[in-house]
């Protein structure tokens, strides 16, 4: 009896602690504690969606205020390849004047994408062109000229006489 209710004081405490330091995640911190900044989003092409780590979306050439921590930019565009540009915070190890450091910034900022267009596959029912030299086509080829065929002879006619009448 003893045991169980060690046991079950253990347990009734391990949860009292989990559930209370359950509530001080980051996540949850209230909203004046978290730091945020702007960032600045430029694609070429312009127009490309940009999606942050936290949700958050634009399109370029665009800003958005985002939590000061390092995390990733994905640039979409319906016709080319999806990027994904890793952004740093970045603190300075120069002092101001007052002996203080500059606060964290992100890096980089803007934050810059180039785009590659996806090849489109050929259509169907088109052939391929291929530009591979290592690609042969076998054509009928004349017969080569050392063997040419002999001009026509004359054929030889005979002429049968019917057998003669016996009289």
């Amino acid at each position: 009896m003893l045991r169980a209710q060690r046991s079950f004081a253990g347990s009734l405490a391990g949860g009292i602690v989990g559930i209370v330091l359950g509530g001080c995640s980051v996540a949850q911190m209230p909203a004046w504690l978290q730091v945020k900044e702007s960032l600045k989003f430029e694609s070429d092409p312009l127009g490309a969606e940009v999606r942050t780590t936290d949700g958050q979306t634009c399109r370029t050439p665009c800003s958005l205020t985002v939590p000061l921590t390092a995390q990733s930019a994905n640039f979409i565009l319906d016709g080319y390849l999806p990027q994904t540009v890793e952004v740093q915070v970045h603190q300075s190890a120069e002092r101001l004047s007052d002996n203080s450091f500059p606060p964290p910034d992100f890096e980089p900022n803007p934050v810059a994408a180039t785009l590659q267009a996806i090849e489109k596959p050929p259509e169907r029912g088109k052939p391929t062109e291929r530009t591979n030299s290592a690609v042969k086509i076998f054509r009928k080829r004349p017969p080569p000229s050392a063997v040419t065929s002999a001009p026509p002879q004359p054929a030889l006619v005979i002429h049968v006489a019917p057998p003669a009448a016996s009289q």
